[in-house]
This record gives structure tokens, sequence and C-alpha cells, in this order.
């Protein structure tokens, strides 16, 4: 096989396409330890169903012979005293409106198309995305070595895209899959090989081409938003592309209940020179970042980071003709998971948003045994009972199980606790993390609705307290998943402050405490500074209370020692709690 490196001679083209074609044909190998990168499971099963869309910029092309942006404007001749501004060291947009201010548009546009025209041999990352056989592609680079590589694999050209004029020929019925082996190549600043068209590099160009060829966002946009997304030689450093980016996570974090529940959109990153906080920051992005393989020995005259870049690639095309990481498919046990916790506290919520709603009006106060029959009717999520605030946060009324009889707990002062203040803030229903009961010790958590009027003035609220422990659902979950994964699943729930709200791997089991005369059947739950321990002693929970979940869920790694724990970490439903399963990696 051609050695894996970014550089390909065009004597050796033909054997890298037999060599391309018997791996697209292999099995590869059903053990993952063998791919030296790793992929989350979802990724690689779009790819397989062709809902990838492989976006690159110009590290594909570093081995091409093409200059890199900086290298280009100072052969071009921008002045020294720009070249060394610190205000320009990552605008290159505004580097180059200098530059043209100086030399004139038609000389730099001249120029580029000169430097990059010169590169005519693709390589062998250009051949390894094609060979991944996707719908559409996306790039910001100018070169056309992408459509070189495809029309060598499998002798057509691929449907160009640059203008809205090209979205009326190739799109006209709306589909973006192939069409006769050709697929969609979105080329976003232009192409090298239209030589009708500018090339867009200055911050002026950006601003007309993103706002007159509104058509060509408005179908990536939508490409993105029904599709994972794998960045591949990309810095992320483009404004323009964040801001499609950002887009397609806005649309998606305010789809309405009533549209189409279509699978999220997610994003991945192949990123080099990875810190400790990379993968949080790229997360912040709404981007899952992924660690290509550390290169020690790369071919002579090979950057490393071409050399790991297209290792990466042959494990991602080789995984397509591979089981192996069905292994570690997490996401239909967490999406099971996260429907039933979602249904009951929707449920649960739905109950106290009636009461709620009809307090709206007139005096905040229900009449005798009201509170009572909520209590009853909300189940395990009332265990600890349902109270009435009015807006001073005096109790009004209180709803309590029967064995529930501390006179305390109709006269405890609550204007101090944590969900009070949050429902006076915010003024929205909410789930509330986790507080340390003042009657039982055991951890304790709040369903919490409040109650406004016409003008959204707060005039109270009505929660009701619980126990995961009284609450089976989430014990229930997780030994139901343990049943189907083994020992080896950890079951990480959370509270937005860290805190356990069980124990993931039978630690401990529920117990009843005794308060009084209360029976402590009513009161079963878990020991709060018990879980608080765990939770500060565990390195996974640890790791899940700092992740920062982009879009729906996220892929996470973790090293514990000799064993690799793979995570899928996704945020609870009307909570800001998280819920990760994990597994340790063959």
């Amino acid at each position: 096989m051609v050695e894996a490196r970014n550089v390909v001679n065009p004597d050796q083209v033909q054997v890298l396409l037999e060599d391309l074609d018997r791996l697209k044909r292999s099995r590869y190998t059903s053990e993952l330890s063998c791919f030296e990168t790793f992929l989350p499971p979802r990724l690689v099963q779009t790819a397989k169903q062709r809902r990838c869309v492989p976006f690159f910029g110009a590290g594909v092309s570093a081995e091409a012979d093409i200059p890199l942006w900086w290298d280009l404007l100072s052969k071009l001749g921008i002045e020294s005293e720009f070249a060394n501004e610190p205000e320009l060291e990552h605008d290159p947009l505004t580097a180059a409106e200098v530059l043209a201010s100086r030399i004139g548009m038609p000389m730099l546009d001249d120029a580029l198309r000169a430097a990059i025209s010169r590169a005519r041999t693709p390589t062998l990352a250009h051949f390894l995305l094609a060979a991944l056989d996707q719908d559409v592609y996306v790039t910001t680079n100018y070169d056309s070595l992408f459509e070189i590589a495809w029309e060598r694999l499998y002798k057509v050209q691929p449907r160009v895209i640059t203008t809205d004029a090209d979205v009326a020929a190739h799109l006209a019925g709306g589909s973006l899959e192939k069409d006769e082996g050709r697929p969609l190549v979105f080329k976003l600043h232009g192409s090298v090989d239209k030589p009708t068209e500018e090339l867009i590099l200055t911050r002026g160009q950006y601003r007309r081409h993103y706002r007159s060829n509104r058509a060509i966002f408005e179908r990536v946009r939508a490409c993105l938003g029904c599709a994972n997304t794998l960045f591949v030689g990309f810095g992320h450093r483009d404004p323009e592309i964040t801001r499609l980016v950002e887009d397609v996570i806005h649309a998606f974090e305010t789809r309405g209940s009533g549209e189409p529940d279509a699978a999220p959109p997610a994003f991945y990153s192949l990123q080099f020179n990875m810190g400790e906080q990379t993968p949080e920051i790229f997360a912040a992005r709404g981007i899952v970042a992924l660690r290509p393989p550390l290169t020690l020995h790369s071919p002579e005259n090979v950057d490393p980071r071409s050399s790991a870049l297209v290792r990466s690639q042959f494990d991602f095309l080789g995984s397509l003709g591979s089981d192996a990481h069905a292994q570690l498919d997490l996401d239909p046990p967490l999406s099971h998971a996260l429907d039933r916790l979602g249904k009951d506290l929707d449920e649960g919520m739905g109950v106290l948003e009636e009461l709620a709603e009809e307090l709206e009006e007139g005096p905040v106060e229900v009449e005798e045994g009201r509170l009572g029959a909520v209590c009853e009717q909300l189940g395990p999520l009332g265990g600890q009972g349902v109270y009435l605030l009015r807006a001073d946060d005096r109790i009004a009324d209180v709803g309590l199980p029967p064995g529930l009889v501390d006179p305390k707990r109709l006269t405890k002062d609550l204007h101090q606790r944590p969900y009070v203040r949050q429902a006076h803030m915010y003024r929205e229903p909410f789930v509330a993390s986790t507080l340390e009961s003042v009657f039982n010790g055991n951890a304790t958590a709040f369903l919490c609705v409040p109650i406004l009027d016409p003008e959204s003035i707060y005039r109270g609220l009505v929660f009701s307290a619980f126990q995961v422990g009284a609450w089976k659902t989430p014990l229930e979950i997780r030994d139901e998943l343990r049943g189907d994964w083994g020992e080896r699943l950890s079951f990480v729930l959370i509270d937005s402050d860290g805190v356990l709200l069980l124990p993931p791997n039978d630690e401990f089991e529920p117990i009843g405490a005794r308060v009084d005369e209360e029976d402590p059947g009513d009161n079963v739950g878990f020991g709060f500074e018990a879980l608080l321990r765990l939770s500060r002693r565990d390195k996974l929970v640890e790791r899940v209370w700092n992740n920062i979940v982009p879009l729906a869920r996220d892929d996470d790694v973790l090293r514990l020692g000799d064993v690799e724990m793979y995570s899928v970490v996704a945020d609870v439903p009307r909570t800001r709690w998280k819920l990760a399963l994990s597994v340790p990696t063959p």
C-alpha cells in the first residue's frame, strides 16, 4: 500500500487507486485496538449512510506546493510593518484587504490564481477524502485537487457550486444526493478553475459574497443541519464559517415542538496540538475535537501534521468496512434513558404548570386538600411534598404524603433556598439541582413552576420535592442498561453542581431515613453527604461535570491510569443535569 504520507507522485497514482479500492472493499479490522484514531460510533455510522459532510480546508492541500495564506501575502509584497502587526496575526482577511489596496484587486487575484494553478497533482489526503464517497463536500479551498482526485477514482466529475447560479443549475430539484455518481462540492470561496469568477480573499469580498450568494449558504446550512460534519485540515479562524456553524446550532436550539424530530446535527474536527482544555474550548463552539494519532517519525520533508491527518483518514475510511465501532455505540441506550427521564419530568412539570396557570389571577391559595391531590398525582416526584409559596416566599399551603407528619414542613423559612431565588430571577419552570434535605439528610431535587400574572410579574411559586431512591426511574434505567452492557457500564447522572443523583456503579443502595415519627418508607433516598464525597473523588464524574455538551451530546475519551473510558454525554431535558454513559475502550 502507498505509504501513509501526503505526497502522491504521478507514477504512484494507479497503485494508489488499486490500494484504495482494496481498502474500501475489505473488512479492514473488527478490532478497535487496530485504529490509531478514536472515531465516535455515530460519526462512523452516518458516514456509512452517506450522511457525513467532509468540510476541508487548507491543511488538506498543505503538501501540494500551495503556499499558506500568510506565505502568499508575503510573496505578493505586503509590507513588513503589516505582516508583523499583532492586530493582523489572526486576521488574514484584513491583511488581504490592505494588500489589495496596495497592489490592486486584479493583480492580487491573478497572483493568487498563478500560485494555486501550479498544483495539479492531488495529495493522498484528497484521494482519501474522495474515497469516503459521500454525497456532499464543502471546502474553503480554491484549488481543484479534490475534483481531480474524484475524477481519477470514479471517472466522473463532481458538481462544483460556487455561486447562486450553480445552485439553480445543479439543485433545481432540491436533492442533495449524488447524481450519477457526481457529488456536490460547495466551494465557498471560489474555484481556480472558474476564471470568470472572483476568488474570495479580502474582507470586503467576504461581506459581498456572503450576502450576494445567499442561496449557496442556505443550502450549506441545510446540509450541515441534517448531517454529521467532519472538519479536516481546517483552522476555525474563518469568521463566516464560524457564523455558518452558529446558524445551524441556533436553528437546532430554537427548533419548535411541532417541527419534525430529525436527528440533531453534529460537528467534529480533527485537531492538532490539542491541549488539556482544547476539547472543552471546541465543545463551547459546538464542535467535538478529535485527536489525530501522534506521528513520531514522518516521511522525509513531510509535515508531521500532514502525516497524522492521513493516518486519521485511513482509519476513517477503514471504519466504513468494519463493525468495530459498533461495540461502543452508546447512543441508542443514551437516547432511551433521556426519553424515559424526560417523560417523567415532563409529566410532573405539566401537573404543576396546570396548577400555576390556575393561580395567575386572584389570590395565591387553593382549596383544602388540593395540594394533597397534586402530591398524589405526582407520585414519586412529589415524594417529599408539594409546596405553594406566595410572593413574599411564605408558605401558603403544603400537600404531603401520608407518612410525612413533621410540623416543621409547614413552617420552614424558604426564602433563602437557591431554587426560590432562581424562581424570582428567571420566572420560568425549571428542575432545580439537589440539596441536602433539612429533614432527613438525603439528596433532594425540586420541580419548580413560578406563578406569574399576565404581565409576567412574580406572584409566587409551586414546587414539589423528591428524592432519587424514591423516584425509581433512574435506578431502573441504570440497572436495565447494566443488564445489557454488564458491569463495565457506568451510569453517571449529575446535577449542575456536579453532585451525583445516584451512585453510578451500585456503590450503595437507597435507604429509608427516620425523622421523628415519620415513616422511613416515605423518606427513601441517598444521603447527600455520601453522594457528595463520591462525586468529588471520582475522576469520571469530575470529567462529566466539567464537560460542555455541544449541541445534543458529546463524545469524550478519558484516560484513567491504564484504562481509557469512552463516554457519551448529554443534557437531561428540562434540567441543567447531565447524563453520561461510559464504558472502557478495548
